[in-house]
């Protein structure tokens, strides 16, 4: 073939690669990149219907009727094994556990009354995932317990159990997903609960409250305010005077590093051993506000979980002796389904992935659980909710009346969320935070609505 004629063809195709090439760097970006959106978030399509729904949990829960408190727990091993991966660090790559280490458990308390039963449940895995809390509650709904009566929470710590997650993101930080891990976290969780709950008997109750501000500090912004607040359900079983506690901190758990490759509970299971080897039959730990904060404690790693959750039940022991127990208790408890802002989450600091793309890695509704305990709050959120909005928010609380505690991992999980001024200051956090510059006062509103701290 003439070389001219050749090279001719070979010009051609090169400018079509070339072209095709061009057209998929703009058509790619087009397709999956928007910019930021920084709209008002009071003005968002979902916030009227999520406001009415918070309004119908306020509603749900304010002439509840005070009667004599019935109360049980448990706590069962969870299934661990060598070969399965660890939750919680991305730098692992979903590498195997090497197996051993700690034991960890599933833990559940529970309350009835004559009107409502509510059981609050932890484990010590990262987070309780979606598919997770569904499997749980379709169990328990077989066991006759109502799914709005079931609280998760976690201890969250980074070193439990993983596979149970299905998109890129999450098979990124606790390894490769595999349904049968999702079916037995939710059996031993659901096995909890029902034994939790078969082991009623009447009992009396109080609510602990101390502060531990030497054991976290803000890691969001430097030198920034925290939120320190350690407090515990304390029940007192009424025949045999055992006392159980389900307490709540808001430091994140992550003494152990992303070198540990076999299973820990971290500071919060030195934390229940130390409880339960001084004074109490049964101890359980949740995680409070955990976002912005960061553990802090004197040496590394197991050194300073140890005296992290040694030092913790050290403040709330002392509580237990000037507890002011009560018989009775007015309690009810509320799981509802609200809409999600848009999904802002980002590759750079004004690009985002485009909506229907981020919506195939989360849906775009999630629960939000309200429980009333007397003039106590628990208000169990998706989202890691930063010590930044909560600090607040309880004081303000405090001028209405209420006692509030919110806690992270409600049996979903959509990263975290913060203060709108503190969205672009470059931290992990706020590159974490997947519901834009109002996701944290999106759910702040919706606290204040469902607490009746605000009218829609």
């Amino acid at each position: 073939m003439n070389p001219k004629i050749q090279s001719g063809k070979f010009r051609r195709w090169a400018a079509r690669l070339s072209a095709g090439v061009f057209g998929l760097l703009v058509v790619i970006p087009l397709a999956t990149l928007r910019p930021v959106d920084r709209a008002d978030w009071s003005t968002i399509d979902p916030v009227d219907d999520a406001v009415q729904i918070a309004k119908t949990i306020y509603n749900d829960l304010s002439d509840l009727k005070s009667s004599p408190l019935e109360s049980g727990w448990a706590a069962l091993p969870l299934t661990t094994g060598a070969g399965m991966p660890l939750a919680g660090y991305g730098a692992r790559q979903g590498a195997p556990s090497t197996g051993g280490g700690e034991r960890l458990f599933a833990k559940a308390l529970f309350l009835r009354n004559g009107t409502a039963e509510v059981s609050i449940v932890t484990a010590d895995i990262l987070l309780v995932h979606a598919g997770v809390a569904e499997a749980v509650l379709e169990n328990c709904a077989d066991a006759g317990i109502a799914p709005e009566s079931i609280y998760f929470t976690a201890t969250h710590t980074h070193c439990g159990p993983g596979g149970w997650g299905p998109n890129l993101i999450e098979e990124s930080v606790c390894g490769p997903f595999e349904p049968q891990r999702v079916a037995t976290l939710a059996q031993d969780l659901s096995r909890t609960i029902i034994a939790a709950r078969d082991a009623a008997a009447p009992a009396e109750w109080s609510w602990l409250e101390t502060s531990a501000p030497e054991y976290l500090r803000n890691r969001t912004v430097k030198g920034g305010s925290t939120d320190p607040v350690l407090e515990a359900l304390a029940v007192r079983l009424s025949d045999s005077g055992q006392i159980g506690v389900f307490a709540f901190f808001g430091a994140h758990v992550t003494c152990m590093g992303s070198d540990q490759m076999s299973f820990h509970a971290d500071y919060p299971g030195f934390f229940v051993r130390e409880m339960e080897k001084e004074a109490v039959a049964f101890a359980a730990f949740g995680s409070a506000s955990v976002g912005s904060q960061s553990p802090v404690g004197d040496g590394q790693k197991e050194d300073r979980a140890r005296n992290i959750g040694v030092g913790l039940a050290g403040k709330l022991l002392p509580e237990l002796q000037t507890a002011q127990w009560k018989a009775d208790i007015a309690l009810g408890s509320a799981r509802r389904t609200v809409p999600l802002p848009k999904f802002q989450i980002r590759v750079s600091g004004d690009i985002r992935v485009s909506q229907w793309l981020a919506k195939r890695l989360h849906a775009d509704t999630a629960p939000i659980h309200f429980v009333h305990l007397d003039n106590r709050r628990l208000v169990g959120l998706p989202v890691e909710y930063s010590a930044l909005l909560s600090a607040p928010l309880r004081e303000e609380a405090k001028d209405h009346g209420i006692e509030v505690t919110p806690t992270a991992f409600n049996g979903d999980y959509i990263g975290y969320v913060l203060p709108p001024e503190i969205y672009d200051n470059g931290a992990y956090e706020t590159r974490m935070n997947f519901l834009g510059p109002g996701g944290g006062a999106y759910f702040t509103k919706l606290i204040k609505v469902g607490l009746g701290m605000e009218k829609p």
